[in-house]
């Protein structure tokens, strides 16, 4: 009986939509701009015009299928390569942070302590 559960439903697996597909597409274009261009000054109107949409067609696109704005995504990819960063080079904070992105080196910490929950200096020195 558990089999035939099992296997009963093997036929019903709906194709994903044109829609769902174009928005996957948009999301991978959107996503490969972002991975791509990090560290420089990054605008919605650029992550849009990379996909080819608009900036409130990005902003949908992000927030039902990553849950965060394009803004947020951004911040999190760049804090994400700045602990890299920490733990594999021996570059200063400063540099770091102009590296992935952050104009500010105050606004880099405090964003890397809002994310991490250690200071750049802190979150490097717990490696050794």
């Amino acid at each position: 009986e558990a089999w035939y559960e099992v296997t009963s439903h093997i036929g019903k697996v709906s194709q994903p939509t044109a829609a769902y597909i174009r928005k996957q597409e948009r999301m991978q274009k959107m996503l490969s701009f972002i991975h791509e261009r990090y560290s420089d000054a990054i605008f919605l109107d650029d992550i849009a015009m990379s996909a080819g949409v608009s900036t409130g067609e990005c902003c949908r696109c992000f927030r039902e299928t990553i849950h965060e704005s394009p803004n947020q995504y951004l911040i999190k990819y760049r804090i994400s390569r700045a602990s890299e960063l920490l733990t594999i080079t021996d570059l200063s904070v400063t540099e770091i942070a102009l590296e992935c992105g952050f104009n500010d080196t105050s606004h880099f910490i405090d964003y890397f302590r809002k994310r991490i929950g250690k200071t750049p200096f802190e979150f490097r020195n717990r490696r050794d």
